[in-house]
């Protein structure tokens, strides 16, 4: 397993006052969250979670797992909510890890590599045939352009 960007973010939450995480969830949470969705999460997704819970990088709040996590930042509840609540709903094969505050979410798209997959835009101005647009082409890499974007001067 690649733990680079652990390493990286862990850096950062150490030199940075604007970025939190939250408590890491344990093998039990994330067992318990892939049966509530329905999806085996990827190898990096479930380092993220055990490392971090959940992370605030500046105005950026991460869904995550853990012991405490805020209803609002709950992967499982928000999953949930998009899928069967909120229109347009998200399909099953993408996973929502944050949304952009106007009510769109950058996803995890699951259909494709499943140790580190591609980050794709879910718009919920359009319905539920939209073809999400591509963000990036991993979850690591979005996660540390997100926190270098965040505190760039």
């Amino acid at each position: 397993m690649r733990i680079d960007w652990i390493e990286k973010l862990q850096g950062l939450l150490n030199t940075h006052d604007d970025m939190s995480m939250g408590n890491p969830a344990s093998d039990k949470e994330i067992n318990e969250a892939q049966s509530s969705l329905e999806v085996v999460f990827p190898l990096q997704l479930k380092a993220y979670l055990k490392t971090f819970g959940h992370l605030e990088i500046w105005h950026n709040a991460l869904y995550g797992l853990g012991p405490g996590i805020p209803d609002y930042l709950s992967l499982v509840k928000e999953t949930l909510g998009e899928r069967h609540t909120y229109r347009p709903y998200i399909p099953v094969h993408l996973l929502p890890i944050q949304n952009d505050g106007a009510g769109n979410h950058y996803c995890l798209d699951l259909s494709s590599n499943q140790e580190d997959p591609p980050i794709v835009f879910w718009s919920h101005d359009d319905d539920e045939s939209q073809i999400p647009e591509s963000v990036a082409d991993s979850f690591t890499l979005w996660l540390l352009e997100v926190a270098d974007e965040s505190f760039k001067v």
